[in-house]
């Protein structure tokens, strides 16, 4: 936190130079062309000319750094933020990784929150077939597409994650059947205009939900033991 505070401090303070630095040379600039016959002046001066050129040029050049300066800022905090997200993101998929789930699994594990909760468990089964047939590759590319529309889809509904391997979340707050029904109807809508594109690596799923209250537990991590037990002896397929 300590070295965010410093980042953050020494980054206003340089654009508050620039800033500064940009109206004073845009001053200057705007102060030359308002003297009347001055640049017919400074060309009968041959010293007065080089020193006003020698103020044109570094006001120009002080101009030009500092949009640099302010680009070279913006990217770098563009930088930052992945490298801030980076331990929160699954590095295949891009989506929220277990590391992020298990925070999740935190702020969930609260009587207010485990009230509705609902969760739905996924994987992806043409997996194994696609690594089988076309190789590791492709079945990484099929593997992010299916995380982007998974997530594309399930981030209206609540929080989507990759609990590892095979196996991807959608926790749901204030949770019932509809919600659900609604999010698997939007899925599997969503993935049949994948499959049609995609014929040769389609994507076929398993998948189980539980809600509380019908779960019967007030801690999170009990509900998550129950929502995988359910996949192993409940599991419906999607497509």
């Amino acid at each position: 936190m300590k070295k965010n505070n410093i980042y953050n401090n020494l980054r206003i303070y340089k654009i508050i130079t620039l800033i500064i630095s940009l109206l004073l040379s845009v001053i200057l600039l705007l102060l030359i062309a308002s003297i009347p016959d001055y640049i017919e002046f400074i060309f009968e001066n041959g010293r007065m000319a080089l020193i006003s050129a020698h103020a044109v040029i570094v006001s120009v050049t002080l101009i030009i750094i500092a949009l640099i300066d302010l680009i070279t800022l913006k990217m770098l905090q563009s930088v930052t933020d992945e490298l801030h997200q980076a331990p929160y993101l699954d590095k295949l998929t891009g989506i929220p990784n277990r590391y992020s789930c298990d925070l999740m699994f935190q702020n969930f594990d609260t009587p207010e929150h485990m009230k509705n909760i609902g969760c739905v468990l996924m994987m992806l089964d043409s997996l194994k077939d696609v690594n089988d047939t076309h190789g590791h590759e492709t079945g990484n590319h099929l593997m992010a597409d299916f995380s982007d529309l998974l997530s594309r889809t399930g981030s209206p509904y609540g929080f989507v994650g990759r609990n590892g391997g095979n196996e991807f979340l959608l926790i749901i707050e204030d949770c019932d059947n509809s919600k659900i029904d609604l999010f698997l109807l939007d899925f599997a809508k969503n993935t049949a205009a994948y499959n049609e594109k995609h014929p040769d690596t389609p994507i076929r799923i398993s998948y189980t939900s539980l809600q509380n209250p019908a779960a019967g537990t007030d801690r999170f991590f009990e509900f998550i033991t129950l929502v995988y037990k359910n996949f192993r002896t409940n599991a419906q397929k999607l497509l």
